[in-house]
């Protein structure tokens, strides 16, 4: 995926700082400047039909003035994203919730699930002092039709050293 704004330029895979699987199907949407200043959201796709509403985007946040970078917290990392997505807002404040903690090569990461009026699978982890978080947005059709892809999405999830 991109890391630039606009569709413009992108990012050579040794310089990349995550990488994900979508569908060649999905289409990409280009990210203002304004949303990656203000919420950190550094690419995003739209996929299935126009019933189902499945997007996918990447939010990437540098530690602000803190030593050490973020630290993975099963509830506070969700709360640092919280400003990414209004609809995340929302699903937060009225979804039910679960957490779980996985490794994959040997970096630690956090998958949440969250089940309400809009749904979402979340894989989030920290990298060099940024907090990377990996979000499948889908509505309840959606989540239930293409289980398989969603699921494939959040697991092809990786974060690398530059």
């Amino acid at each position: 995926p991109p890391a630039t704004y606009g569709g413009i330029g992108g990012t050579t895979k040794d310089k990349a700082r995550y990488s994900f699987s979508v569908p060649t199907s999905w289409k990409e949407e280009a990210v203002s400047k304004i949303e990656k200043g203000t919420n950190g959201t550094d690419a995003r796709l739209v996929g299935g039909s126009a019933r189902k509403k499945e997007k996918v985007y990447v939010v990437s946040l540098a530690n602000e003035g803190g030593i050490g970078g973020f630290k993975l917290d099963k509830e506070q990392t969700l709360s640092s994203l919280s400003g990414s997505d209004a609809t995340f807002q929302d699903a937060l404040a009225g979804g039910e919730i679960e957490v779980d903690e996985v490794e994959v090569d040997g970096q630690p990461y956090l998958d949440y699930k969250i089940k309400g009026t809009d749904n979402f699978l979340i894989r989030v982890t920290t990298r060099q002092g940024r907090l990377f978080g990996l979000f499948v947005n889908a509505n309840s059709k959606g989540l239930k039709d293409d289980a398989d892809v969603l699921s494939n999405i959040i697991n092809s999830f990786r974060t690398y050293d530059l």
